[in-house]
């Protein structure tokens, strides 16, 4: 059994909901897939000051509520299933973990997710990752990062009622100053060191490098992202997705890429939106014509 739509669309951030919205309005039949929930990388951030929508800044988890909603509005219901692999052709095949879609177009905007930093086994329990918050009251927390995430993430950890500390490997930040300053204000510890020492010590994590005397809870890395795209193959040979970087339409016919996957450094809310309408309005006319 499988299912025929008009586009299948992989990720439901602000790429690939504003994608299925413009579809929808057109009369297109459309195929969500989020293996997450609706709004997108978004809802994790602490403070977003450059979307115009919200010209006093505003919390991310705000803006991915208001992207879901829109979904919502158009009776569009994300399917919450992970694509695993889309086979190139007429139609498209995308696969499931359950089912089999067939498309006539594709749309990968499933984004980027968190590099993950290499530890020792020991110290593996400890970890979080963005979408996941302690479980303690007012735990001890070690963000590692130097750039706008982490110094966003550790000031969101400590508007929460955490104790946070944040180590990077260099002196020189690749966050923006305005970003620091805002950390500095909630009074985050900074430490530099390029070697950890870990140390499991009755259950809790010390970094020997930074301060013996201060224990952790958590950790939670903020060191980059990774394309998170589900295998593309032609009958015989897999899709080299790395071509198709830095580009919106692709060489393949009716296979468009959006927003984060894309744009590496680029990662802002317009630029995805962007996009997203691009690829959409791109298909719609195909389709017309």
């Amino acid at each position: 059994m499988s299912r025929q739509v008009d586009v299948a669309i992989i990720g439901a951030g602000p790429a690939g909901i504003t994608a299925a919205v413009q579809l929808v309005r057109c009369g297109l039949s459309v195929a969500l897939f989020e293996k997450r929930k609706a709004g997108g990388t978004i809802e994790v951030a602490w403070r977003v000051e450059n979307f115009p929508a919200f010209k006093s800044g505003v919390s991310g988890n705000v803006i991915a509520k208001k992207f879901a909603s829109h979904l919502d509005d158009f009776d569009i219901e994300p399917i919450c299933l992970r694509v695993k692999r889309i086979t190139l052709g007429t139609p498209f095949r995308v696969e499931t973990d359950a089912e089999l879609f067939l498309a006539d177009n594709v749309i990968v905007a499933g984004g980027l997710f968190p590099r993950v930093l290499q530890v020792p086994e020991d110290i593996k329990p400890f970890m979080l990752d963005l979408f996941t918050l302690p479980e303690k009251a007012e735990s001890s927390v070690l963000v590692v990062g130097s750039g706008d995430v982490a110094f966003d993430q550790a000031s969101r950890l400590a508007e929460m009622g955490h104790n946070v500390t944040l180590v990077h490997r260099k002196p020189k930040l690749q966050a923006l100053e305005r970003i620091v300053k805002l950390a500095e204000q909630l009074n985050i510890k900074r430490y530099i060191s390029a070697k950890p020492e870990w140390l499991v010590k009755d259950g809790r994590l010390i970094r020997l490098d930074i301060d013996e005397n201060i224990c952790f809870d958590y950790v939670l890395p903020c060191i980059g992202r990774e394309i998170d795209a589900p295998e593309i193959v032609t009958d015989s040979a897999r899709f080299d997705l790395e071509l198709q970087q830095g580009k919106i339409l692709s060489a393949y016919d009716g296979l468009y890429f959006a927003g984060d996957i894309i744009r590496g450094k680029m990662r802002q809310v317009s630029v995805a939106m962007g996009d997203g309408m691009r690829a959409a309005l791109t298909i719609i006319e195909k389709m017309a014509s």
